[in-house]
């Protein structure tokens, strides 16, 4: 299993689903862990939310956490897991652990926002042991998106591999 995970999609890949149920599964099986869910817009972070929420109703009672807290931009569950959500920042959230990092649509966040972040985020969520970081995104242009898939593609010994696994799913390979 790889900690560290790129998902190139096409649009209509069932990303944003997937995601969720990944989300959602993490903060269930888990205790007083930290999920982080940043993406280029405030409607993608509570569209995701949403999806989280719609998923554990649909879940049998006995898979259910209790709920501490439930709103528009965090979840909050009685094993201690915390699910918060940001729209693009300059600053990760201060003060919370995230050993789940999750960026949506990293490619359409701005170069000049997306950067910062990336750069205060990442050393310190990668620091922490079992840490998961998965990023997803359409293409859009040359930017920070597209230098992580160019490195995630290189071989591994090679100098310029990162330490993502890329995972592409293209137009054509969805019916």
């Amino acid at each position: 299993k790889n900690r560290f995970t790129l998902n190139m999609s096409s649009r209509q890949t069932g990303k944003t689903i997937t995601a969720a149920i990944t989300l959602l599964h993490y903060a269930i099986f888990n205790t007083n862990k930290g999920i982080m869910i940043v993406a280029n817009k405030s409607d993608t972070v509570i569209e995701i939310l949403d999806k989280i929420k719609n998923i554990y109703k649909l879940l049998p009672f006995f898979m259910k956490p209790g709920i501490i807290n439930w709103n528009q931009k965090a979840m909050v569950f009685e094993n201690g897991c915390r699910i918060k959500s940001q729209a693009r920042s300059k600053e990760p959230a201060i003060g919370f652990t995230i050993d789940f990092l999750y960026m949506d649509e990293f490619a359409h966040i701005p170069r000049n926002i997306i950067n910062h972040y990336y750069k205060a985020a990442i050393p310190t969520v990668s620091s922490i042991k079992g840490s998961k970081i998965v990023i997803t995104s359409t293409p859009h242009g040359a930017n920070l998106f597209k230098d992580l898939v160019v490195g995630a593609m290189l071989p591994e010994g090679h100098p310029d591999k990162n330490m993502y696994k890329l995972i592409k799913v293209l137009w054509y390979q969805v019916p």
